[in-house]
């Protein structure tokens, strides 16, 4: 990581405002990994709390990130609600909207599909320059608006699935999630919200 500075700011873009929420996605994101990878006895505390501390450090010389992901940066390994570490590991399917939006990938996957993760994680590597940042361009705004009117009903199929196959249905609870998550990242791309947690979903 030696290539990233302090002194070293932004590239200028046209779309800054959705350039950071995708960054801000994809870092609260990789946060709930280092969550899961604990649970899961992938490494040790201390293996994966040096893994938080660069995260800490990337987001940090990116000039930090929304309220919610410097929020969820802040809490040790292995000290995570449950219902943060939700939060943090379903933005990577927001980032998956935003990234459609700025045209870094051709389609949404259906609300069966999970997002790519190597996807999400090179348009923003740890390790290197962030590439993509030269191929984004934001869609045409009556684009995106058909494409949010689009998962608008994904999520009203979604959430009567859910409620219809009951709380055991893991199957029907992930494809209501992300669609609620894609959703809530074009309702956000549309609005002049800073942060994408306040983002009306009715």
């Amino acid at each position: 990581m030696g290539w990233f500075s302090k002194k070293e700011r932004k590239p200028p873009h046209p779309n800054l405002r959705e350039l950071n929420g995708l960054r801000w996605c994809i870092t609260a994101w990789r946060r709930a990994a280092i969550e899961h990878w604990f649970h899961d006895g992938v490494a040790s505390r201390e293996e994966l709390t040096e893994k938080l501390s660069a995260l800490n450090w990337y987001n940090h010389v990116w000039d930090g990130a929304d309220e919610f992901t410097d929020f969820v940066l802040k809490i040790p390994v292995g000290e995570m609600d449950p219902s943060l570490l939700l939060g943090a590991h379903w933005r990577g399917e927001t980032a998956s909207a935003i990234a459609w939006a700025l045209g870094l990938v051709d389609v949404i996957p259906p609300p069966s599909q999970r997002s790519d993760p190597a996807t999400m994680e090179s348009f923003f590597p740890t390790d290197d320059r962030p590439s993509a940042i030269g191929q984004m361009a934001l869609r045409d705004r009556a684009l995106i608006a058909a494409e949010l009117a689009a998962w608008k009903q994904n999520l009203v199929v979604a959430a009567a699935n859910r409620d219809r196959a009951g709380p055991t249905d893991e199957a029907a609870a992930f494809e209501f999630s992300r669609a609620y998550e894609r959703t809530r990242g074009l309702a956000w791309v549309l609005s002049d919200l800073a942060d994408i947690e306040d983002t009306p979903m009715d």
